[in-house]
């Protein structure tokens, strides 16, 4: 009977955890580790959480030294923690300082901060908007790029659309809370640490990604509590570089 009771308890479990919806996932942090005017690096990664595969696309660039800009991209797709599809975009542009010592091995200083917004069609369907501050330290080598991030965001739901849910289901998932708020009738904050470590070559680097999720404040509905990627990046101006440095090789032996 003990094992029939605990069998029971799981299985209540597991259909209570599938019911459950998640309203807030977070992107790959852009992490330029930018060191000189003129950079532009491109990223390209694949993510995953609990219940979401996310593809996240970064860029970077410094038009003068110590000035970063950058624009972020992403789109998520998944069950949201339930059996109905969902699916999510985000587009988000920045800019920031930056620091960088001499050497090999570059110690770099930043922090960016920057806007953006996107849709969610799931259970509900709503529009966001969110604004993001990220300090961060890092190495960067030329084989070999360490980084830690420390993201804040702040979220803003509007254009609820209940998608034909009624009250006690979006009380149920704590779209309304007891005091009888809905999730658009306020903003919510995140504390977002992120470990970035890239390996590679002067051209490309393999970066893998994990990023954690905590509220900071009342958040009753659900969330994604972390989220790990996989991807390439890219440095545009060695590739530059490396062409035009062909080219001159190329004129030189042709006499040109």
């Amino acid at each position: 009977m003990k094992n029939r009771g605990l069998l029971l308890v799981v299985l209540l479990s597991l259909l209570l955890s599938g019911c459950t919806k998640y309203y807030y996932c977070p992107n790959d942090v852009n992490v330029p580790l930018l060191t000189d005017k003129n950079q532009f690096h491109i990223d390209g990664s694949l993510g995953s959480s609990d219940f979401v595969n996310i593809n996240n696309l970064q860029m970077s660039y410094s038009p003068l030294n110590h000035l970063g800009l950058i624009g972020n991209c992403a789109t998520y797709s998944g069950s949201g923690g339930s059996g109905s599809e969902g699916s999510a975009h985000l587009l988000e542009i920045g800019a920031g300082y930056y620091y960088a010592t001499q050497g090999r091995v570059k110690l770099v200083g930043d922090i960016y901060g920057g806007f953006g917004g996107g849709k969610m069609n799931s259970d509900v369907n709503m529009n966001f908007r969110r604004f993001f501050i990220q300090p961060g330290i890092g190495l960067r080598g030329r084989y070999f790029d360490l980084a830690l991030s420390w993201r804040i965001v702040n979220v803003k739901y509007y254009n609820f659309d209940a998608n034909g849910q009624t009250d006690d289901y979006l009380s149920s998932q704590n779209l309304i809370d007891y005091t009888g708020r809905r999730i658009d009738n306020g903003s919510y904050t995140f504390f977002e640490p992120c470990l970035t470590l890239r390996a590679g070559g002067r051209l490309l680097k393999f970066q893998f990604q994990l990023v954690g999720v905590n509220n900071i404040g009342y958040i009753p509905w659900n969330y994604e509590t972390s989220e790990g990627s996989i991807g390439l990046c890219f440095n545009i101006e060695d590739m530059i570089e490396r062409a035009a440095d062909r080219d001159r090789k190329k004129h030189r032996n042709t006499g040109l």
